[in-house]
C-alpha cells in the first residue's frame, strides 16, 4: 500500500474493521528521503507495526530511495518485520547484522 498517511490510516481503519480478515501479510511503501526522513513518518510506520502485529499480520515495507543498509537496521527497530527490495544483498546483510549473525556471502 502507498500514499498519504490519512489515506493509509483510512485503509488500515478499513481493514481493521473486518480485523484483518484474510490478510496475513501488508507491505506499505515507505519513501526515503536524505537517508534520515521517512514517509509515511517514523511514528505511523511504529504504530502501524504495533496495530498489525495485534492481529497477526506480518508487516513488510517495500523502501524506495535508497540502498543504505541502516536504512533496513531502522526500519526493523521501527517494528517491520520483512521487506520488498531491488537490493536483496544489501538487506539480507543488513537484517543479519541485526540480529547478530554472520554475513552471507554467496558463492
Amino acid at each position: 500500500m502507498g500514499g498519504t498517511e490519512e489515506k493509509l490510516t483510512e485503509r488500515l481503519d478499513q481493514l481493521e474493521k473486518v480485523r484483518f480478515d484474510a490478510v496475513d501479510q501488508l507491505q506499505i511503501h515507505v519513501n526515503i528521503n536524505n537517508k534520515t526522513q521517512f514517509s509515511p513518518s517514523d511514528n505511523f510506520i511504529r504504530n502501524t507495526g504495533e496495530r498489525l502485529r495485534k492481529y497477526g499480520v506480518l508487516f513488510q515495507t517495500l523502501p524506495w530511495g535508497g540502498n543504505d543498509p541502516n536504512v533496513y537496521q531502522r526500519l526493523l527497530d521501527l517494528g517491520v518485520a520483512g521487506f520488498a527490495t531491488d537490493f536483496p544483498d544489501i538487506t539480507v546483510n543488513a537484517v543479519r547484522k541485526y540480529y547478530g549473525q554472520p554475513e552471507f556471502k554467496p558463492q
